[in-house]
């Protein structure tokens, strides 16, 4: 998922590939998982982002990003 680019480098479609695997992607599990776990009486879902998510690095701003929003 993640993209290995400068920064200023990094296509629209890449940035946005990354956020949607990453945010996206979690939104729609938990939108499709909660109502099962309601049903059967609760359970976890475990979301974990990562300290890339408070500091990005140069090469890697989309996939700090998605950890800073996981957070």
């Amino acid at each position: 998922m993640r993209k290995s680019r400068g920064n200023y480098r990094l296509e629209e479609r890449e940035w946005n590939f990354v956020l949607d695997v990453g945010l996206k992607g979690l939104f729609l599990m938990s939108k499709h998982v909660i109502p099962e776990l309601r049903k059967v009486g609760g359970g976890s879902i475990i979301n974990t982002g990562s300290g890339w998510g408070l500091k990005s690095g140069e090469q890697a701003a989309a996939y700090c990003a998605v950890k800073g929003g996981i957070a």
